[in-house]
C-alpha cells in the first residue's frame, strides 16, 4: 500500500477573497459621507464666502472719486467719468442680485445668487447693506466711496 501524501497550498480561497472585498466595499460606502463632509464647506460657510466675494468684487468696481448712494432699494455708483451702475434685487421671484449699467445700451451682470432680500442704508461716505438668503440667514456688509 502506498502512503498518502497531502499537499497543502498556502493562500486564500475564493470565498475569503470575496468576503474581504465585501468588507472593503462596506467600509468605503460608510466612510464616503464623512470624507465628503470634511472636504466641502457647509452651506452657511458657502453663504458667508459668497457675501464676502460679492462685497469685495463690488468694492473693486467702485472707481476712485466715485460716490455711492442708496435709494429706492438700489445702490447707485456714480463715477466722475464713465458709466454709472446700480446694484439691486430685481424681484418678481428672482433670487439673484444683479449689476445694471445705467446707459442706453444697458446690460446686466449677475452678482449673487439665492438672495431673497437686499436692503441698503446710507451711512457717512459709504452704504451699508444686509443680504438675506433663502435659508433665512442674513449677512451685513459695507461699500465705501471711491
Amino acid at each position: 500500500m502506498r502512503p498518502r501524501l497531502r499537499y497543502w497550498r498556502s493562500g486564500t480561497t475564493l470565498i475569503e477573497t470575496m468576503v474581504a472585498i465585501a468588507l472593503l466595499a462596506g467600509m468605503v460606502l460608510l466612510w464616503r459621507p464623512l470624507v465628503q463632509a470634511v472636504g466641502h464647506p457647509r452651506w452657511a460657510d458657502q453663504e458667508l464666502q459668497a457675501v464676502m466675494g460679492f462685497e469685495h468684487a463690488l468694492q473693486k468696481q467702485v472707481p476712485a472719486q466715485a460716490t455711492v448712494t442708496a435709494a429706492a432699494g438700489r445702490l447707485r455708483v456714480s463715477p466722475v467719468s464713465g458709466d454709472a451702475f446700480e446694484i439691486y434685487l430685481p424681484g418678481g421671484g428672482t433670487s439673484m442680485i444683479v449689476r445694471k449699467i445705467v446707459v442706453a445700451k444697458g446690460g446686466y451682470q449677475p452678482m449673487l445668487d439665492d438672495a431673497v432680500k437686499l436692503t441698503w442704508q446710507q451711512v457717512p461716505h459709504a452704504v451699508a447693506f444686509v443680504v438675506v438668503f433663502a435659508s433665512g440667514r442674513s449677512y451685513p456688509g459695507v461699500i465705501r466711496d471711491g
